[in-house]
């Protein structure tokens, strides 16, 4: 984490009052162009072109619905708490399709879906993004990602992934808060790394938290039910799974390699404030990490693992924490602006 507090004179302020103003800014091909329409995502990316990156201060936004270019987006952030001085971003779900492959969008609320619906889609990563409905690799079953692969999803709190009717290679789900992952598989005869589950919190009211996964890695993970109606495993094959914690008895089957896991852990014993439904204040911290070991040497859950959750959620690009702007110009006519401003180390 890297913070920076810098003074300087009027002319900071005629950029600071731009950001006041919530403009949307493109930069393309070294040039910047500022949007302050109603429309101003879209119309940012409809003057995109591929490898372009938008920036979006904290608004209410309109997706352009599908996204079918390569462009990177970074909001302000997803949580309340952590983006007071600039809001935070909010936008309608989108669809990723042909043409969008080597996207990434971070630091964002979307109220919506996000769906990977193109017939072969790769390298799109998403982080730090609150998703309020499911991030899935269809939309029905005749417009689905026929091959999705080297998709990386972190940090991010979303309901339910689901793969179903795709063919999926080399997904990895990083770090996640989710209610349920589901329907990961390939058709492909000797596809083995389908995808790297690691060190998520999956909390599922009924049915299974993990459901119809085949030849994927499932380690380091936290796996919670607290209904009565199903199994929390169910359909998965060809899987090592190992150093899961699990808060229900589970009975390891042939149809997968067990390895390390911890079984019938209560999860009131397990987290520092743990919910049933998934809110700004649930606090998924371990109560006792050294317990609970994974395969990285650290902790299982989202706070261990390669690549751990970040407390404040915020973007990884800087963000505005305080800003400090004089009433009046001194003797010289100058006026002091102080702005602090944060940027993760990743």
């Amino acid at each position: 984490m890297r913070t920076i507090v810098f003074f300087s004179q009027l002319v900071l302020l005629f950029s600071f009052t731009a950001l006041a103003q919530h403009n949307v800014i493109l930069e393309s091909n070294g040039e910047t162009t500022i949007f302050s329409s109603s429309n101003a995502f879209e119309d940012a990316y409809n003057a995109a072109t591929d490898g372009d990156v938008i920036y979006l201060p904290g608004l209410q936004y309109s997706s352009p619905g599908e996204i079918e270019k390569q462009i990177t987006v970074y909001g302000t952030g997803y949580h309340p708490d952590q983006t007071e001085t600039t809001g935070r971003t909010r936008i309608s779900g989108f669809i990723f399709r042909e043409g969008s492959s080597g996207s990434h969008f971070e630091g964002i609320f979307v109220n919506g879906n996000i769906i990977f619906a193109g017939d072969a889609l790769s390298d799109i990563s998403l982080k730090r993004l609150h998703v309020n409905g499911d991030v899935q690799f269809h939309r029905i079953h005749s417009d689905n990602c026929a091959e999705c692969a080297n998709i990386l999803i972190r940090e991010c709190v979303m309901n339910r992934f689901t793969g179903r009717y795709s063919n999926v290679t080399n997904l990895h789900l990083f770090n996640n808060i989710l209610e349920r992952i589901e329907y990961i598989q390939n058709s492909n005869d000797g596809v083995t790394n389908v995808a790297w589950i690691a060190n998520n919190v999956v909390a599922r009211n009924t049915y299974h938290a993990l459901g119809h996964v085949r030849n994927s890695l499932v380690e380091n993970n936290i796996f919670v039910r607290f209904g009565t109606l199903g199994s929390i495993f169910s359909g998965n094959h060809g899987n090592l799974i190992r150093n899961n914690v699990v808060n229900l008895e589970v009975s390891p089957d042939e149809n997968n390699t067990w390895e390390n896991n911890f079984f019938d852990v209560n999860q009131e014993e397990l987290f520092i404030e743990f919910s049933e439904v998934y809110t700004y204040e649930s606090d998924y911290t371990l109560q006792n990490p050294g317990s609970y070991q994974g395969t990285t040497d650290n902790e299982v859950g989202i706070y261990g693992g390669l690549q751990p959750f970040k407390a404040n959620t915020r973007p990884s690009n800087p963000q505005i924490l305080n800003k400090n702007i004089a009433g009046s110009t001194d003797e010289d006519g100058k006026l002091q602006v102080e702005v602090e401003v944060e940027a993760q180390d990743e």
